[in-house]
């Protein structure tokens, strides 16, 4: 790896091994001058790439009078938990491969990251909206992200359970908001009583009694 660049650092030599796993550290030098050991599989992996110097020349940047705003506010910290190896987020993204795309970390060459940041996402609809991803485990870029009310990203979660009703794909609070019934009915229709997703949607909930004492 000596010699190889991986995001702003430059390998310089192997130093040891760390911990139980005998990790390979590597002595890399930073574009600012700072020179650190650091994993040599999270930087094949891209997980770190400077010293913490990216960050903070991204989040020092001043945005066309949104500083202070709620999408300029989105934008830093979607940037620290995918870059920043110190923040408490970082191992639910950039701990695990999450990246953000070039143009909305470095820009286009005419404007800056987080300018192109804004003129792709827009201003966030309310207080409430947060940036989301439509794929869970994919990266953030504009194909993949959307101003998501607290209830979409709930539904947005790796553990959220999904249901195929009537050639549709739905989280189930979904579901039970579009056929008009409760959540915990419609779980249990399906995960406790065995019913289909279409039984367990359209059959009336006055009775449920009858399907329970028919179980």
């Amino acid at each position: 790896m000596t010699g190889k660049r991986y995001g702003r650092y430059i390998v310089l030599y192997l130093s040891g091994h760390k911990g139980k796993q005998r990790a390979r550290m590597w002595r890399c030098k930073c574009d600012c001058g700072n020179e650190k050991d650091v994993d040599g599989s999270a930087l094949r992996k891209g997980l770190v790439q400077s010293c913490g110097c990216l960050w903070r020349s991204l989040t020092t940047h001043k945005t066309h009078g949104k500083t202070g705003t709620r999408v300029i506010s989105s934008y830093y910290a979607m940037v620290k938990r995918c870059t920043n190896n110190k923040d408490k987020e970082w191992m639910r993204y950039g701990g695990r491969g999450i990246k953000i795309c070039e143009r909305w970390l470095k820009g286009d060459g005419k404007i800056s990251g987080s300018e192109a940041f804004i003129n792709d996402m827009g201003e966030p609809p309310s207080k409430s909206h947060s940036i989301e991803r439509i794929d869970f485990n994919g990266n953030y870029e504009p194909d993949n992200c959307y101003w998501a009310t607290p209830k979409q990203q709930a539904n947005n979660k790796s553990n959220t359970r999904y249901i195929e009703v009537f050639g549709e794909r739905l989280p189930i609070s979904i579901a039970a908001d579009k056929f008009n019934i409760k959540r915990a009915t419609l779980r249990d229709r399906i995960f406790r009583y065995g019913m289909s997703a279409e039984q367990a949607v359209s059959l009336p909930v006055r009775k449920r009694s009858i399907v329970a004492s028919s179980s």
